[in-house]
């Protein structure tokens, strides 16, 4: 799995419990300075330089981050949350959430979606395992997709 880490990945702190998906992206520090600077090519000269801006990145116990996602600086994922795939999550995610969107935006509760998986079964003890699928749960699987968008076709 892809995961970008950035410049400066210790100002990133994981706790316990957390799932990354692929590409991911840790962004600590931006380089607007230099675009800055270059405005004036004498800043540094007279004191005016801009100073390269750096933010640390917290995530909390049993999170999941879902692909694609870009995670900026100066932001802490509180516990029990979700980040939905594809999201930029600009400031922080508060505990028990779902989040998703550009920019992040509360869509839902963890435990919500905790309650919903927790009794989920796949039919005759068929499942993924080792990150497959057995041809019958493929079976199975399309036939319950086909079922639902039959409506909105």
């Amino acid at each position: 799995m892809d995961r970008k880490v950035p410049l400066y990945a210790n100002l990133i702190r994981f706790h316990n419990n957390i799932q990354v998906a692929s590409d991911v992206h840790f962004i600590t520090h931006d380089a607007m300075h230099v675009v800055f600077n270059r405005i004036n090519r004498l800043a540094d000269e007279r004191g005016y330089s801009f100073q390269e801006h750096v933010g640390c990145i917290e995530i909390m116990d049993n999170v999941f981050i879902g692909s694609g996602t870009t995670i900026l600086g100066n932001v802490r994922i509180g516990p029990n949350a979700i980040v939905a795939a594809g999201s930029v999550v600009n400031k922080d995610v508060p505990p028990n959430s779902i989040v998703g969107g550009v920019p992040a935006k509360v869509i839902g509760k963890f435990s919500d979606l905790y309650e919903k998986r927790q009794n989920e079964e796949y039919p005759g003890g068929m499942r993924p395992m080792n990150q497959g699928v057995c041809p019958q749960l493929v079976e199975y699987l399309w036939k319950e997709f086909d079922d639902s968008h039959e409506s909105s076709s």
